[in-house]
């Protein structure tokens, strides 16, 4: 179906936040259908808001009803025209009135009914991060390493602004304190990175990742402009001083191409800096940035509701062990001197491990929509991630070999995740949720089925 019939359809459903399969499937897609039904979602809980005009015709039928006969009054002129048999009939039926309401009052066993969590809207973030672990992992050259992480640091920095607004209490600023901590290392190792691009590519590769570096620097200092007290260490400042070292270690390669200079400090990043180094950097840098011209340049963010903003505060928030085990991810297999693709499958199963955990928990909090979402990335990890690099180590690493051992280590982890995932799954009180399990218990399956068949031939496979 197109988007007209997809939209057209959302607003023909009784409730839009739990769309049949075929439309999930779309939304999942097709970012304006998202768009679409998040707004229908609010429109539908703003109706019940929505106040009711003043009238007069209430009052116009209370003078109406003070100008008759009252009730009492025409009561008095019907008991004084009633006959006998008028009167047999009124008590039996005020009888038969009786008896069916002191039936309806007695107790009866009544059907428990469970009311159903909403569903949420599939989260954009994560789909992109685990995109990016696929990409580090089957990927080798210099340069696509570091337009993925430099896309991996944006879609981070991308989460600062719903946290700072919409981040719920202490768990909140320890989200925005751990974001900006995981930009800083995505930037660090994409510097790093950086230095094995070849001379001749490097000019088009980093030249979008400098204006990126800087905006997300000018953007980070408008926004710390705006706060009181802000000390050194406080997560904005944080992530432009990041922005901007990199920005910086950038430039000075770029200009070393140019002039076939050597780089001063090669290979001394800010990772390696003194403790105390990085500290009195960060606090000179909290001047400069209440110092900058208010017209700075903003990086272009996406833009978001607040209800949109509040939301994917919330997502972040409750999936943050699976968002740093997904970056740590990307980061162990970016820092590889040499690409060893065993290492980057366990480094996959890992991940599968957390993904796991997340189809768990949003079957047993009823989230359709979150449960099926992680249980396709599942899949696509454990196809795309673990089972592609098992496949290209098979083709170097020989039957017997020392190194057989862990692929079929691997190979074993990833059966335990799958059969402890879809027995807690199929042991989910609620009939309703199990009902809707197939498809996931499907992608389950189909990952570790193409696990298996990368380690065929080896140990017990």
């Amino acid at each position: 179906m197109n988007c007209t019939a997809i939209k057209r359809r959302l607003f023909a459903l009784t409730d839009p936040a739990d769309p049949p399969a075929g439309i999930l499937a779309h939304l999942r897609d097709c970012a304006g259908c998202r768009e679409a039904q998040v707004r229908l979602i609010q429109m539908e809980g703003q109706i019940p808001h929505v106040p009711v005009p003043a009238s007069s015709a209430k009052a116009a039928l209370a003078a109406k009803f003070r100008g008759e006969t009252t009730l009492w009054d025409r009561a008095q002129f019907h008991l004084r025209t009633v006959e006998r048999w008028h009167v047999v009939t009124v008590g039996m039926a005020a009888s038969l009135l009786l008896f069916f309401l002191a039936w309806s009052l007695a107790p009866h066993e009544q059907p428990i009914v469970k009311t159903r969590q909403p569903s949420s809207a599939p989260d954009v973030l994560l789909v992109r991060l685990v995109e990016h672990n696929l990409s580090l992992a089957l990927v080798e050259a210099p340069r696509q390493q570091v337009e993925t992480l430099s896309q991996l640091a944006e879609d981070l920095r991308g989460q600062s602004d719903p946290l700072l607004r919409y981040g719920d209490g202490l768990e909140g600023k320890e989200s925005l304190k751990d974001l900006a901590d995981w930009y800083g290392q995505v930037v660090r190792m994409s510097v790093a990175r950086a230095r094995r691009v070849p001379p001749r590519e490097r000019r088009d590769v980093l030249d979008p990742i400098v204006k990126q570096l800087g905006a997300a620097h000018d953007d980070a200092q408008q926004r710390a402009q705006q706060l009181h007290n802000v000390s050194a260490d406080h997560p904005l400042c944080i992530i432009a001083f990041a922005a901007g070292n990199a920005r910086e270690q950038l430039d000075v390669l770029l200009k070393h191409d140019m002039s076939g200079v050597p780089v001063p400090g090669r290979g001394v990043g800010l990772a390696r800096l003194p403790t105390e180094t990085v500290l009195l950097r960060r606090a000179a840098l909290v001047p400069v940035l209440f110092a900058a011209a208010q017209n700075t340049a903003r990086a272009e963010t996406p833009v978001r509701t607040p209800v949109q903003a509040a939301e994917q505060a919330r997502k972040f928030q409750h999936n943050r062990k699976l968002i740093q085990t997904l970056v740590d991810s990307c980061l162990r297999m970016a820092e590889q001197q040499q690409p060893d693709p065993v290492q980057r499958a366990a480094s996959c199963t890992v991940v599968a491990e957390r993904l796991a955990e997340a189809v768990e928990r949003s079957a047993a909090e009823q989230d359709a929509v979150r449960t099926q979402e992680a249980a396709l990335l599942l899949k696509k990890l454990l196809q795309r991630g673990v089972a592609f690099n098992l496949t290209t180590a098979g083709g170097t690493i020989p039957l017997g070999d020392v190194r057989e051992p862990e692929m079929v280590q691997i190979g074993d982890h990833v059966s335990r995740i799958a059969q402890q995932l879809e027995e807690n799954l199929l042991r989910l009180p609620d009939a309703e949720t199990r009902a809707k399990l197939p498809k996931t218990l499907q992608a389950i399956q189909d990952g570790r089925a193409e696990v298996f068949k990368s380690l065929k031939g080896r140990g017990a496979y």
